[in-house]
């Protein structure tokens, strides 16, 4: 096959979206690369907006046996999925780790934000009484924010 500047974008454009596409997979489950604690049956994370703006905040709240997180992560563009980067269990706090991962459909150019809604269902809610939100970013892991009650 003739070496084209345009067969070379084509293999490069499908070797990175299977390559994004994997790590979107891995970092999607919760703990990836580390091993979820058992007192938590599941997790789910969904985007609920991507909008050019800065604001970083999470709110958390755990009622019968479930964690509940909403929140905003700032991003370089918005063009990010909100993925669990790590769910950790140190003695009765709950440490979640909310990272990004950009995904390939066209995209508007400025800094931006990621809202996303978690769920985290604990095997038994009495062991978990706080629950500590970190989002990663380009200065590394912060706390963002404590549960209500």
């Amino acid at each position: 096959m003739k070496r084209t500047r345009r067969n070379l974008l084509r293999n490069v454009s499908a070797l990175t979206a299977s390559v994004v596409g994997a790590s979107a997979a891995a970092a999607a489950r919760p703990g990836a690369g580390e091993e979820t604690p058992e007192s938590v049956t599941s997790a789910r994370i969904e985007t609920t907006s991507r909008e050019c703006g800065s604001e970083d905040w999470s709110r958390s709240s755990i009622d019968d046996g479930v964690v509940e997180i909403q929140g905003q992560v700032a991003a370089s563009f918005p063009c990010h999925d909100a993925v669990f980067r790590s769910i950790a269990q140190r003695g009765s706090t709950l440490y979640v780790t909310i990272g990004l991962e950009a995904h390939s459909t066209p995209c508007i150019m400025c800094l931006g934000t990621v809202g996303y809604k978690a769920a985290i269902g604990l095997s038994d809610d009495s062991s978990v009484t706080d629950v500590v939100v970190r989002h990663e970013g380009s200065g590394g892991s912060q706390p963002i924010g404590r549960p209500r009650r």
